[in-house]
């Protein structure tokens, strides 16, 4: 199980090579981290506007009923009416207060979706960023693996330097070519 739970972490960093130092992978790593914290400010930034836009279209969302129920009361009482109630406009009908309170309504929510548009984007950006980190930090240490087995820091297993004696040269291991040109 363990064995597994190892392979499916390293799978993807093992199939594809290291093509850069621990040092160049660091310094990746630092910037993605840089990218982690603005796109986290973002994210909560976002938040913040994505409640007080929510509280404010619940306070609108009340006051357009209120003024909607009184605004078209008034013009049942006095249907030739053609002024506004609310703010004394002339030209009004309760059609045209309807529609215009509708459009208000709509125009905060049309807000309000496009912030919890940008919240996904700016989450699954962030959720990119952590993958890419993390798949920057098994680098680093595969590197830093093959660093160390390369200058000979490498743990020693018994009967290693029997093995290295007993075991052919590299070049008798090579494979030979299957067709050979006639």
């Amino acid at each position: 199980n363990q064995l597994r739970a190892l392979k499916e972490d390293y799978e993807f960093v093992l199939d594809s090579p290291v093509a850069a130092t621990p040092q160049q992978l660091r310094e990746q790593a630092r910037q993605m981290q840089q990218q982690r914290s603005s796109l986290q400010i973002q994210l909560d930034a976002l938040d913040v506007q994505i409640n007080q836009k929510e509280l404010a279209q619940e306070k609108r969302t009340t006051l357009f009923s209120a003024l909607s129920s009184a605004g078209l009361e008034i013009y049942q009482l006095d249907e030739s009416r053609r002024t506004c109630p609310l703010c004394g406009t002339e030209g009004i009908t309760d059609k045209i207060l309807r529609e215009h309170l509708q459009r208000e309504s709509a125009l905060g929510n049309q807000q309000l979706q496009a912030l919890y548009q940008k919240r996904q984007k700016v989450r699954d950006q962030l959720e990119t960023t952590k993958s890419i980190l993390k798949t920057l930090n098994q680098r680093e240490i595969v590197c830093a693996d093959l660093s160390g087995g390369f200058a000979g820091n490498s743990p020693k297993l018994p009967g290693d330097s029997e093995r290295r004696r007993s075991s052919p040269s590299l070049h008798s291991r090579a494979r030979k070519p299957r067709y050979e040109e006639k």
